[in-house]
């Protein structure tokens, strides 16, 4: 058997799957892809889609130099995730709830889909889901 997989960006391609019954659990699905593959096939979406929340990003916590004013604003004087403290030059970003942290910590996070602060959880930004469906080509009306 082999499905389509479509992104939201309603990019496809067709990959083999192995499908198999189980009693206790239902259906189940195996690509026969590396995850090297299945990664080069989602690629151009996730770039996209982290482009996009990294411009969100820039507008809710824009990249600042650490200095006697950004330590002003912000609450805590060291990174809460890599727990570095700031110094002078360094590159953070002052979040919407006013915890700061390093800007490559703040780039990691959101990478990982972790879209709130780690001291509050209050939200950094709102970000769409990356979304991969996958059909059955056969199966489809033309």
């Amino acid at each position: 058997m082999q499905v389509i997989i479509e992104t939201m960006e309603s990019e496809m391609r067709l990959v083999p799957v192995q499908v198999r019954i189980n009693p206790a659990s239902g259906p189940e699905f195996r690509l026969q892809a590396s995850s090297s593959e299945f990664m080069e096939m989602i690629w151009p979406a996730w770039r996209r889609k982290m482009g996009r929340d990294i411009a969100s990003l820039d507008v809710a916590a824009p990249q600042r130099r650490f200095c006697r004013v950004v330590a002003d604003r912000a609450s805590n004087t060291e990174c809460p995730v890599c727990l570095e403290p700031f110094r002078t030059n360094k590159r953070v970003r002052v979040l919407p709830c006013n915890h700061a942290m390093c800007d490559k910590c703040t780039i990691r996070s959101l990478s990982r889909d972790m879209l709130a602060c780690p001291m509050c959880r209050h939200p950094i930004i709102e970000s769409e889901p990356l979304t991969v469906f996958m059909f059955d080509p056969e199966s489809c009306p033309e």
